[in-house]
């Protein structure tokens, strides 16, 4: 009957917003919005750092804030 065709319309797109409720977030617009910020040599001084050069060398643990 058409109530039980649209219960079960209805239920679906319920699914469907739920679903897309608990996705994760498209990534690709912050990662592009990201790269048109970047920066040449960023973090330089970092990557040719002494300690940088110690962590490859002997990996332990490095702890970045920022």
């Amino acid at each position: 009957n058409i109530e039980h065709t649209l219960k079960i319309i209805k239920d679906d797109q319920l699914a469907d917003k739920i679903w897309k409720w608990l996705s994760a977030p498209d990534s690709s617009k912050n990662y592009n919005e990201a790269r048109e910020k970047y920066q040449a040599d960023t973090c330089a001084w970092f990557l040719n750092g002494e300690r940088f050069h110690h962590f490859l060398e002997r990996p332990d643990f490095i702890w970045i804030k920022g």
